[in-house]
């Protein structure tokens, strides 16, 4: 293990997300999600319980990477009508981020609706030492999340149903 290193460099990591700097690369999933709830904060306590996903409810994650890896909820996870989680990928620990972003003028009195994008922060795993220098220095290189980014919002998604018994429904966004 990195003796917690890679939740110690994340905040920076998601902040500048190099591995998102050029455009047209594959590591990236959005979509709206709309989920059944009087408020924003019950939205957002939902939300918080995800982190529990990897270590209580294992039979959820069906893809194998999945049940090895790591939903954290981070102390800063609200900021206004933004809601953050982190997903770091088994041993390594490449850091994914999943943002949920309030739509007010899509969201009405009993269902909130949000603009979601789950993204790879950069080409350095989160518990390498310097991890953002060197995602910085290697922006360019191109990878592939192999899928990882739509996993992590279904994932979230069955949750939602299946553990908190709440009709959450994703649908992609349309490309412009």
């Amino acid at each position: 293990k990195s003796f917690n290193l890679h939740i110690k460099q994340a905040k920076l990591l998601a902040y500048f997300r190099p591995g998102q700097w050029l455009g047209g690369h594959t590591n990236s999933y959005s979509c709206t999600m709309s989920i059944p709830s009087p408020s924003l904060s019950d939205s957002f306590a939902l939300l918080s319980s995800v982190s529990s996903i990897t270590t209580n409810h294992k039979p959820l994650t069906s893809n194998s990477v999945l049940t090895k890896a790591d939903f954290y909820v981070p102390p800063h996870a609200r900021s206004g009508s933004t809601y953050t989680i982190y997903f770091f990928t088994p041993h390594k620990q490449w850091l994914d981020v999943i943002t949920f972003t309030h739509s007010p003028s899509s969201s009405t009195s009993s269902v909130q609706t949000f603009s979601v994008h789950s993204f790879s922060a950069g080409v350095a795993p989160a518990s390498v030492p310097l991890c953002l220098l060197f995602s910085c220095l290697l922006f360019f290189i191109p990878f592939s999340d192999v899928g990882q980014n739509y996993s992590h919002v279904m994932t979230i998604q069955k949750y939602l149903i299946e553990v908190k018994n709440v009709e959450a429904k994703v649908e992609k966004k349309k490309k412009r």
